[in-house]
């Protein structure tokens, strides 16, 4: 018998919350560290096409904060196997980058990131979006974790 497996269920939540984090940090890192090299080596921005160029040439500091989530969210992806650790790095990230996009927009220098509009955009973009996806997971998680319960104390009690 085939089982269907709902994206409402716990597991299926894990895993793309799971794949969602891996490709965002990763991301995050690329995107940190390219945009590290450009405002590094002057040479390097007048050989890099306009579009890659427009993509990855962030200020130092948001070069660094991206590298250092980027770094943090891989390290414990690849480290710790639990959806709890997976949950939490979501809500962590999720709540920061929500809380960057609206200070961000209400004051674009802030900690001398210079924050461009599109870079604002990404933040109000993946900071609720990773919260939600969290915030989903961890409610699917407890809701499968509430029924389970049920189930195993009404089957006990059958005769």
């Amino acid at each position: 018998m085939k089982q269907h497996i709902s994206w409402r269920s716990s597991s299926s939540m894990d895993r793309i919350l799971s794949v969602y984090l891996w490709i965002l940090m990763v991301g995050l890192f690329l995107q940190g560290s390219g945009s590290l090299a450009l405002r590094l080596s002057s040479g390097l921005e007048a050989i890099t096409p306009p579009l890659l160029a427009g993509i990855l040439l962030a200020h130092i500091a948001h070069a660094i904060l991206h590298i250092v989530w980027g770094l943090i969210g891989i390290i414990v992806l690849a480290t710790s196997r639990s959806a709890r650790t997976r949950l939490w790095l979501g809500l962590v990230f999720g709540i920061f980058y929500t809380l960057l996009a609206i200070v961000g927009t209400l004051d674009s220098h802030i900690f001398e990131l210079h924050l461009a509009p599109s870079e604002n955009a990404f933040h109000w973009i993946v900071g609720p979006l990773t919260l939600g996806l969290s915030l989903l997971a961890w409610y699917t998680k407890s809701h499968s974790s509430r029924t389970q319960a049920k189930l195993s104390s009404s089957r006990s009690n059958v005769v």
